[in-house]
């Protein structure tokens, strides 16, 4: 994905869980760069419309998002919202950034046309509320994009391995509470894991797509 990625160094770290560095290391930047693509396999086709990331961190992926937003917006709880947007403003890189908490955004109902939301939700004390806000202020015939972290043994353990990081010491229970928030908000959404090309024991992450209903209006008889 040519020409997304801003030079290494330019974004700040926001957080100690903030992964923006090992976008540029070998391998591991490989499979964080994919990410990327992933969403944009369920963004493309769509008009862009306003876009809200929750949790974009040091704004690693507002200018791929960018492409698919008018205007584009984001969500973090960090206090460097001004640094990051004045960062990605030196690329071309307008967007809309706010301290909050995504478990109550301070945006009015149907407010998107889509929420994007990329391994955040595992760091979220009450995952289903985050969905929850997701939803409301979700457009009907809007789109939830959320890409989440698989609890799986073996790709915990390469995660390790290449990042240097303990997947159990940064997630917790974070997965477990993602997948019962997923089951219970989402009952119904398009999900993958990622990699595809990976067996199930080894896909690192699951993607996970809800689109809100539409609305239908009752047109009262004559």
């Amino acid at each position: 994905m040519k020409g997304t990625w801003p030079p290494k160094g330019h974004l700040p770290t926001t957080g100690p869980v903030d992964t923006v560095d090992l976008y540029y290391m070998p391998v591991v930047g490989q499979l964080l760069r994919r990410r990327a693509s992933w969403l944009e396999s369920v963004l493309t086709g769509r008009p862009p419309d306003t876009l809200l990331e929750v949790g974009y961190g040091s704004g690693i992926l507002q200018p791929m998002l960018a492409r698919h937003a008018k205007p584009l917006y984001g969500i973090d709880i960090h206090p460097y919202a001004s640094e990051v947007a004045d960062r990605l403003s030196d690329l071309g890189i307008t967007t809309r950034l706010v301290n909050g908490d995504g478990q109550h955004l301070p945006f009015a109902t149907a407010s998107f046309g889509t929420v994007v939301m990329v391994s955040t939700l595992s760091f979220i004390p009450d995952p289903a509320a985050a969905l929850r806000e997701a939803k409301r202020v979700l457009r009907p015939g809007g789109r939830l994009v959320a890409l989440v972290p698989r609890m799986v043994p073996a790709a915990d353990r390469m995660w390790g391995r290449l990042s240097r990081r303990n997947a159990e010491e940064e997630f917790g229970t974070g997965r477990q509470q993602v997948a019962g928030a997923i089951a219970a908000e989402l009952p119904v959404t398009r999900r993958q894991r990622r990699p595809y090309a990976l067996p199930p024991g080894l896909a690192p992450y699951e993607l996970v797509v809800a689109d809100k209903p539409v609305e239908l209006r009752r047109i009262p008889r004559e």
